[in-house]
């Protein structure tokens, strides 16, 4: 781990020092911590549509987090940021660390497949597997984002497989401008970190963006009792990497990202001692978006997305002579066209498929195909009225022919209020550890899986001014066919079967205040119920009350501040399914997760123009110190496990300098 970072830190310095021969030493000084009262109250996003549009417009229920705001609020990686959007909950399983993310109470298990991420609108998903992000949370350069689009609620019409409960796109920065940024930090747990991000034009036409990011973390203290009542104390250790760039000519763009992670978890099974995990994630894209005449393009796209995790099998009654490594390798492409027209002024058309090829390498071969051909179309019978219409059809090698649709209407009242009214199904199919894995005593593949299928219902109402922005929506999403591990009558192993449905309903409000460009304020609430098709509440664990709120203010020309609390109520019970369930940890009470971030332009501060392009970050997390658990939900043999640590404090210096 020390190698890796004096190596990461040696690229940092040595970019830094080949950028900064022939600049100007006198660089042009940015307020960069400044929010854009613009940017916040006029946003567009793309994921709904894929097509650049304002929000209140769009045909899904988007929250949209800047760059400003994950300046403002701080953070250590992506499980921070999105800890502090709507109807989010990120969490845990014994198995994968930052791995699970509860959408609008839909509560996952080992693997987070109901919800899918976008790199730059394209799908980073494996086919061994399904939802192994935590790579993706953990390490991608928070530098590098220019915004986050998420959608809460079906996108599998555009996006196929896994865009289930929601859609998470992150978007990088394009700035037409020449800058390098890099940084260096220490903090609670031993943790270090380092980061750079840089930007440079070649010409008129090609643009280069890159984001580097290190986290080594000695981990906080874990003490829970396992399956097998045994209690110890471990540090949650990690360390990750991730490399994101892009390049752009014209009408052609490659997107890369590369992440390495080392996780300790409980590890196959939640027993004593720990185990590291080690992942390795690469996703290339090269797209082409040909613009035949303005009013008609066609996109071409070649996606890989491969993925590499090793893992220690530690089965009941192992012992360190005879564990063994599992490596799990998947190559997986994709290839998508899609053409967009605009007839007159109002109807806009898109058509698109893809065809997936997907491979497994170790520990076992295999190759399976899947396609699908999707359309949507929207209208404006008026000024004021949109319509919405799209579908998907779809072909899993191993399942039937399937159709899944989308019908919309979006009306704006007047300038300030409008409503939308969506319905939309999504489907996940079944991967192929869930079809055809075979660990004897532990876990046996089904490959009779059907695909899992959700029916949503939306209704919004949104109410903006020129310095206020806010929307209350109300969802009802019926499950079905549902993918679980369940036990096999007789035996030792679990199994999956497509065993029941769910129905989950909430409530969402938010909203944003800026009254200048010096402060925002920032607010959330979610209310969600669910049950099962036995008419059994609480099915999902997932808890029923989140309450977020977050104030960021600029005191002074380089000094801001932003301050950010989430409440989560108490989760559901592991008892409510499994009545034999272990109490023998604490009970996943309800925690305020209270975080603190400070930015300082030291130049500006102490208006010392030489000092300029220096930045202190300081980044509290967890200040009231809780301990927070979490109801173990894959296994379901023991009540909870612990989530995350106490009480956090870390520091970056930063160095950013400007052509």
């Amino acid at each position: 781990m020390v190698k890796s970072l004096k190596y990461t830190l040696s690229i940092i310095f040595s970019f830094i020092i080949c950028y900064s021969q022939g600049q100007d030493a006198t660089s042009e000084k940015e307020d960069y911590w400044d929010l854009s009262l613009d940017e916040l109250m006029n946003l567009e996003v793309s994921t709904a549509s894929k097509s650049i549009e304002g929000i209140n417009d769009a045909p899904g229920i988007i929250t949209v987090i800047t760059s400003d705001e994950i300046k403002s609020f701080g953070g250590m990686n992506l499980v921070d940021v999105l800890e502090r959007v709507p109807g989010l909950v990120p969490m845990s399983s014994y198995f994968f660390a930052h791995n699970m993310l509860s959408v609008r109470g839909d509560l996952p298990n080992h693997n987070d497949s109901h919800t899918l991420i976008l790199i730059n609108g394209r799908p980073v998903r494996f086919s061994r597997t399904g939802g192994l992000n935590n790579t993706i949370f953990t390490s991608f350069p928070l530098k590098l984002i220019d915004r986050i689009e998420v959608v809460r609620g079906p996108g599998s019409v555009l996006y196929g497989s896994n865009a289930y409960s929601g859609v998470i796109n992150i978007i990088t920065k394009s700035e037409e401008k020449n800058f390098i940024d890099a940084s260096i930090g220490y903090g609670a747990y031993g943790t270090l970190t380092g980061d750079l991000t840089y930007s440079h034009l070649f010409g008129k036409d090609l643009k280069l963006h890159a984001g580097l990011n290190y986290f080594n973390e000695d981990g906080w203290e874990q003490n829970v009792v396992d399956e097998f009542g045994n209690t110890q104390s471990a540090s949650t250790s990690e360390r990750n990497m991730g490399l994101m760039a892009g390049l752009a000519y014209k009408g052609l763009t490659l997107n890369t990202l590369f992440t390495d992670s080392d996780l300790a978890s409980l590890g196959f099974i939640p027993k004593w001692p720990m185990d590291v995990s080690e992942v390795n994630l690469q996703m290339i894209d090269l797209g082409y978006n040909w613009k035949l005449k303005p009013s008609l393009s066609m996109n071409f796209n070649a996606t890989y997305n491969g993925y590499n995790w090793t893992y220690p099998v530690d089965r009941p009654g192992s012992t360190p002579e005879n564990i063994t490594n599992s490596i799990n390798t998947t190559n997986d492409y994709l290839f998508e066209f899609s053409a967009s027209k605009k007839f007159k002024d109002n109807v806009n058309l898109i058509l698109g498929g893809t065809g997936y090829s997907l491979n497994g390498v170790e520990p076992d071969d295999y190759s399976l195909f899947w396609w699908n051909v999707y359309f949507q179309s929207d209208i404006k019978i008026t000024d004021n009225i949109k319509l919405i219409a799209g579908g998907q059809f779809n072909k899993p090698e191993t399942s039937d022919l399937d159709f899944v649709p989308r019908l919309g209407a979006v009306v704006s009242v007047n300038d300030q209020l409008g409503i939308k009214a969506l319905y939309s199904q999504a489907f996940r199919s079944p991967y192929y550890v869930e079809s055809f894995v075979a660990i004897p005593n532990v876990l046996m593949g089904n490959a009779d899986l059907k695909p899992e299928k959700v029916k949503s219902f939306d209704f919004q109402v949104y109410y903006n001014t020129e310095k206020f922005q806010s929307n209350i929506s109300v969802f009802r999403n019926k499950q079905e066919d549902l993918i679980n591990r369940v036990a096999v009558q007789g035996e030792t192993f679990q199994t999956f079967d497509n065993d029941g449905e769910r129905l989950i309903m909430g409530l969402e409000f938010e909203s944003k205040y800026v009254p200048s460009s010096k402060l925002l304020i920032s607010s959330a609430f979610t209310y969600t119920k669910n049950e099962d098709g036995n008419g059994v509440e609480g099915s999902t664990f997932a808890p029923a009350f989140t309450a977020k709120l977050g104030a960021s203010y600029k005191l002074t020309d380089g000094f801001n501040v932003g301050i950010f609390n989430t409440y989560v109520s108490e989760f559901g019970k592991i008892s409510v399914i499994n009545p034999g369930v272990n109490e023998v940890n604490p009970e996943a009470d309800g925690y305020n997760l209270l975080s603190a971030n400070l930015t300082l332009n030291v130049g500006q501060l102490f208006n010392a123009t030489k000092l300029t392009n220096f930045g202190i970050d300081i980044y509290a997390s967890n200040i009231l110190d809780k301990d927070v658990f979490i109801p173990e939900t894959t296994r379901k043999r023991i009540n909870t496990i612990q989530y995350r640590g106490g009480a956090a404090l870390y520091a970056k210096l930063t160095y950013r300098l400007q052509k």
